[in-house]
């Protein structure tokens, strides 16, 4: 199977029965990607649910009558912030078989790379640096993350940190 929208449906889930899939724990705990976010609450009222849902889905796949998210973990948070009923269901798109682990990671890598690149949630290069270099594997002859096949998988016109950090607009100082 590969990732695509071909492989899902649209389910509704209760939001207290989701949980985070094994790599996307693993990427969260070597830099957690919140503190990219700003710190306030988000202003959605719950009337804006599922245009946020729409526009910035959740994406997962069902695991023991639980919910492992694998993409749309700030649309997560802001629905879990703004709403203390646990029983509230929204709805996601759900595969409808699990990816393998690779292809989960890849597209959390892709969600939160392009959230941070090009959402532009933080400009500070040595901590956009600390969360790329903590969240993608650098090819053991790469000079950068950049240069990485994992990273070149992704996005492979940022192929240099001069190019990524023209196209963020900062300086390349500590990335």
């Amino acid at each position: 199977m590969s990732v695509n929208l071909k492989n899902t449906s649209i389910r509704e889930v209760n939001i207290n029965s989701f949980e985070f899939d094994t790599e996307i724990k693993k990427i969260i705990s070597a830099a957690n990607p919140m503190a990219i976010c700003r710190n306030e609450k988000s202003d959605f009222n719950l009337d804006n649910v599922e245009l946020l849902l729409t526009a910035f889905p959740i994406i997962g796949y069902f695991k023991k009558g639980k919910f492992l998210l694998c993409s749309g973990l700030f649309s997560f948070t802001t629905i879990v912030q703004m709403n203390k009923d646990s029983a509230k269901k929204i709805n996601v798109i759900a595969f409808n078989e699990k990816p393998k682990p690779k292809e989960i990671r890849q597209l959390f890598l892709t969600y939160l790379a392009s959230q941070m690149i090009n959402q532009f949630y933080i400009s500070d290069s040595s901590h956009i640096g600390t969360l790329l270099n903590a969240w993608f594997i650098k090819d053991e002859n790469a000079k950068s993350i950049q240069a990485s096949q994992e990273w070149q998988s992704l996005f492979p016109n940022l192929n240099t940190k001069e190019v990524l950090t023209k196209h963020i607009g900062i300086r390349k100082r500590n990335l």
